[in-house]
């Protein structure tokens, strides 16, 4: 599967080139953003905690690529682009963290990329927000890219406890005996975001533009 990379030591100088094109096709609105439908594949989640659920006798259950993971098939929203801004939503999906003393459903995962949320329903009340979303420095084996299929590869958004899921955890799986608190790490999400039409040449030239900006500025700041 090709995959069309933007590398170097300044994409944000191609970026830029490619955003001047793109704007000067007038392939895009003028304000910049371009909302696109996601229509599915995958949000895979690498825990980072899995060594620290074990040893307070949790499990996590949700069906994964490979140990340690977690694979969550993406059923909906949009992501406006080059901002990466947006939701993603998983309807359907289930994750079950348990352990012998009682155990914690969350459904119906949206990943809120504005707010940086990831939110889930739980059995006290839907849409809470259950992780937040933290963009991680890239490397260059994990630079965002576009599929030729139309899928926007985004690798590297860390999942933190919020201060209310971490409590309810807390209480309902480890009945009060852990020492899980807000802003503890739980993963790293990969989003792999299908929209719904493979784009033309002049937004695919937008879609690399707005991820290689992403990894350049995170490098920036590193």
């Amino acid at each position: 599967m090709s995959r069309l990379r933007l590398r170097g030591r300044r994409p944000t100088l191609w970026a830029a080139c490619l955003l001047l094109l793109t704007f000067s096709s007038g392939a895009i609105p003028a304000g910049g953003a371009l909302a696109l439908p996601l229509i599915g594949d995958e949000t895979i989640v690498d825990l980072t905690s899995e060594s620290d659920l074990i040893a307070l006798g949790a499990s996590l259950s949700g069906g994964g690529p490979a140990l340690g993971s977690v694979a969550i098939p993406i059923t909906g929203g949009d992501v406006d682009v080059p901002l990466l801004t947006g939701t993603v939503e998983h309807q359907g999906s289930l994750i079950t963290l348990s352990s012998a003393f009682g155990s914690v459903d969350l459904r119906n995962l949206v990943i809120d990329l504005t707010a940086s949320i990831l939110r889930a329903d739980t059995a006290v009340g839907d849409g809470i927000a259950i992780f937040e979303v933290r963009s991680c420095l890239l490397t260059t084996a994990s630079d965002p890219c576009l599929d030729d299929d139309g899928s926007l590869l985004v690798n590297g958004f860390g999942l933190d406890w919020t201060d209310a899921a971490a409590t309810l955890v807390n209480d309902v799986v480890f009945g009060g005996a852990a020492n899980l608190a807000g802003g503890d790490a739980f993963g790293v999400a990969d989003l792999d975001l299908r929209f719904g039409s493979v784009p033309e040449p002049a937004t695919a030239l937008l879609l690399a533009a707005g991820a290689a900006l992403l990894v350049g500025g995170r490098r920036f700041r590193r």
